[in-house]
């Protein structure tokens, strides 16, 4: 059964106890304070100008959001969405649908990801300049394609396209999967669910985080932090970069063909900067980690002994830390949020510093 049929069904009046919802905010931010405040968290060192941004008339697919105290896996960010971006707080009660004549597609995007008939289009675009060599930021997909049956069947179109402006390099899309099971690295639902009987297989499922609804259990979506049907896990857009030289970037989401359904990214925010790292002091001693891209386990083998290993995320917090007192050492990183980390390992007064992705 949809579950949006099984929902209407029931009286939401008798549920005496909602958990907290997300919160959106469409005035407080401009679509330059939510590239320079939001995204980039404010950082100084990334110089960023041309901020341009397009979504429906009627209908704003842009907003700001935060946690608000529920189990959401980011803080805040930014949300793009083919529908009205204010209604993406739970619970997980209607069918999402922001249609709205005139709302068109989106060139850039169906040249990026191949998709055609795109509408409902909502992007920010801007131009930046790196003082490192990497970028990255983390993104979730929710969309009501995610209903227990319409995932497999139909689609949205997410793109972030980089281009490096300085030397014209060929734009390419960031928003890709580690690893595909199937060879297609395109983060979109019908890309990334389960198993849906007499439909279709999984595709890729490793990446489908959960749905916002159980029709066993009426309060799965009642006390859904957004509204939408289901969701990914937080993935990465990463991306090598040439300090000094000047990057544009397009965050953009659409619809492919059907209007009908809503999707939207949720970007988390303060993750964006670009900012250079303290260099480690330099000595002659090797570090050997094993594997950079973890899900579990980091193996890390040193010339010296390791007095402490500590794990860093990309805000500069301490999130774990050991003292192996050993040349040899395990990390375990299966409690880590999916990201980016730096392992600064002390070794005999010096220490290294290098980058981990989990999973």
């Amino acid at each position: 059964m949809n579950k949006k049929h099984f929902l209407y069904l029931i009286a939401f009046s008798f549920i005496s106890s909602v958990n907290a919802q997300i919160t959106t905010n469409n005035t407080t931010y401009s679509s330059v304070q939510l590239i320079e405040e939001v995204l980039n968290g404010g950082a100084s060192c990334v110089t960023i100008t041309n901020v341009q941004s397009y979504t429906g008339t009627s209908v704003n697919g842009i907003a700001y959001f935060e946690k608000n105290g529920t189990n959401f896996p980011f803080e805040n960010g930014i949300i793009l969405s083919t529908g009205n971006a204010m209604e993406a707080p739970g619970p997980n009660d209607e069918i999402l649908s922001g249609q709205e004549i005139g709302w068109i597609g989106d060139t850039d995007i169906e040249n990026a990801t191949g998709d055609v008939n795109t509408g409902n289009a909502s992007y920010i675009e801007f131009d930046f300049v790196p003082t490192e060599n990497e970028i990255n930021f983390r993104f979730i997909l929710a969309s009501e394609h995610y209903n227990m049956g319409n995932e497999c069947l139909n689609s949205e179109s997410l793109a972030f396209i980089l281009t490096n402006l300085v030397t014209g390099d060929t734009s390419y899309n960031l928003a890709v999967l580690p690893i595909s099971n199937n060879g297609n690295e395109q983060v979109k639902t019908d890309n990334i669910h389960l198993t849906m009987m007499s439909l279709c297989y999984e595709e890729n499922e490793q990446y489908f985080s959960h749905y916002n609804f159980d029709n066993t259990d009426l309060s799965v979506a009642q006390n859904s932090a957004i509204e939408y049907g289901g969701q990914t896990v937080p993935l990465t857009a990463f991306a090598n970069v040439v300090p000094g030289d000047v990057y544009h970037l397009k965050l953009v989401i659409a619809d492919v063909n059907s209007l009908n359904l809503d999707s939207a990214v949720f970007i988390e925010g303060g993750n964006f900067n670009s900012c250079p790292t303290p260099a480690p002091p330099v000595n002659n001693s090797n570090v050997n980690l094993y594997p950079t891209y973890a899900d579990e386990k980091v193996a890390i083998s040193a010339d010296l002994k390791m007095e402490e290993v500590v794990v860093v995320n990309m805000l500069g917090s301490v999130v774990s830390s050991i003292n192996p007192n050993s040349r040899d050492c395990v990390l375990d990183v299966k409690d880590l949020q999916s990201g980016i980390y730096f392992i600064s390992i002390s070794m005999n007064g010096v220490k290294k510093v290098l980058r981990i992705v989990r999973k």
